[in-house]
């Protein structure tokens, strides 16, 4: 009670320069507040683009894949067979406590393949695979610090895939979210 009344003296002398600290003291505490599901939302939406693949028809069920990856300026070429295509990724996903410090998702590239539609075709006609991993000192997704119950930046680390029909006349855009890899088409 003591604290109290030295605080109403205090602020009854200085009233223009108390109200002003008040404000600004509120306005301090809740601006975060306000602020933090716009945050939130913003980094659990984000999409980046990390690859994209146009297709040439080579004959019925067999492609050239054409992708592009890093600076989306130097063109990778692979043959597919199949009537669709599917985009392999390791993916490590920070806990939330990392991502409100700002630590993003980590994705690479691991492999191109196609396939077909038909179970049928899937086990009997022509399958290949690419490898897209690139040769690395320190393999972080074989890393087990980065996992398990010591892991204090990363949830889980794990397998993500996309992969839809092909369509020669179609641009195909493979974009890392906070929890995988996505595909959006457009017209080539």
């Amino acid at each position: 009670m003591l604290f109290l009344g030295k605080l109403r003296r205090l602020l009854g002398r200085h009233k223009k320069k108390s109200l002003l600290f008040l404000i600004l003291t509120l306005v301090l505490v809740v601006t975060p507040f306000v602020l933090a599901p716009f945050y939130i939302y913003t980094r659990f939406n984000q999409e980046t683009p990390i690859a994209e693949l146009v297709f040439d028809r080579i004959d019925s069920q067999h492609y050239q894949a054409i992708l592009f990856t890093g600076d989306f300026c130097t063109p990778e070429r692979y043959e597919i067979w199949g009537d669709q295509w599917q985009l392999d990724a390791q993916f490590a996903k920070p806990k939330g406590w990392a991502v409100m410090l700002g630590l993003s998702s980590y994705y690479r590239l691991d492999r191109l393949s196609g396939r077909y539609r038909l179970i049928s075709d899937q086990n009997s006609k022509k399958l290949f695979s690419h490898d897209l991993t690139p040769n690395l000192v320190f393999d972080f997704f074989s890393s087990t610090e980065v996992q398990g119950e010591t892991a204090y930046l990363w949830d889980t680390i794990f397998g993500s895939s996309v992969f839809i029909g092909i369509d020669i006349n179609k641009r195909y855009v493979v974009y890392n979210t906070e929890d995988a890899i996505i595909v959006r088409t457009v017209e080539r």
